[in-house]
């Protein structure tokens, strides 16, 4: 849904995500892949692990896998997608616009708040939703290679829970960048 990707789903799942991804992997005979990340992608990056297991060495995610448990209700999430009805483009670019730290680049800024409030709701809302309903505990638990978590010190990581997942975790984290750090 972002940029000139397809719109012609029905449901924006993370495992289709992935299969998205094994497929560019299986056309390039891409056979060790370390897997990079961010936001969402961080969950799609683990189904792709649990997808092509032969395939992927290790997992980079940048901001993103805080817990491999959501913290959130499907009644929370249900409640913001709803405040999507009235104004999409006007809602997301807010919310994309308070993660980025004071001072941040304004041109960046607007550019990235931007391509994310031009995306077609009804796709923007499938990822949203399915990004959790996934169950990424099942898939983390078949994770047989690391992972690497470089994320802003926004908000905290649950490495215990992770590990307690069969995960080997490793975090590294960055002061004063917000959810992009690699802007």
């Amino acid at each position: 849904g972002h940029g000139a990707s397809g719109t012609q789903r029905q449901q924006y799942t993370m495992t289709a995500f992935a299969q998205d991804v094994v497929a560019v992997m299986t056309a390039l005979d891409v056979r060790e892949a370390v897997v990079v990340g961010h936001s969402m992608g961080g969950k799609v990056a683990v189904f792709v692990a649990d997808a092509a297991p032969d395939r992927v060495i290790g997992l980079i995610g940048v901001d993103t896998l805080h817990n491999v448990q959501d913290p959130y209700t499907k009644e929370q999430i249900d409640t913001y997608v709803a405040s999507w009805a009235d104004d999409f483009p006007g809602q997301v670019e807010a919310f994309i616009r308070r993660m980025f730290p004071a001072g941040a680049d304004s041109a960046a800024v607007a550019r990235i708040a931007g391509d994310m409030a031009s995306a077609p709701r009804e796709i923007a809302t499938s990822a949203f939703l399915e990004m959790y309903a996934c169950d990424l505990p099942a898939a983390a638990a078949r994770l047989r290679v690391p992972l690497w978590l470089i994320n802003a010190d926004t908000y905290p990581v649950a490495v215990d829970a992770w590990k307690a997942a069969g995960v080997e975790v490793h975090v590294d984290l960055i002061t004063g960048c917000g959810h992009f750090p690699m802007v």
